[in-house]
């Protein structure tokens, strides 16, 4: 289960890395971990999105690695899940 919802994500991101346009781009980042959504408000139709993961600080700095259009994934997903569907590189 955690080997197809990586590749899945993988998939995704690089999808939405793939979008081009003038004024925006993406960066995104993968880790492996445990997330938890919530949804609150309601007062004058305002909603926030709460999220929340046992991996916080890996994703955080996954995402301050990744340029414009590149795709960071934790050494776990690469190790654990990943090894040998995709080519990567380590980051320094």
């Amino acid at each position: 289960m955690a080997h197809e919802c990586c590749c899945r994500a993988v998939t995704a991101a690089l999808a939405i890395n793939n979008i081009h346009s003038k004024d925006l781009t993406a960066h995104t980042a993968i880790c492996a971990g445990t997330i938890s959504l919530a949804t609150v408000g309601g007062y004058q139709d305002a909603w926030t999105l709460l999220a929340s993961c046992t991996n916080l600080p890996a994703i955080s700095q996954c995402l301050d690695e990744a340029k414009a259009g590149q795709l960071v994934i934790t050494p776990e997903v690469m190790k654990g899940r990943l090894s040998g569907l995709v080519e990567a590189q380590s980051l320094p």
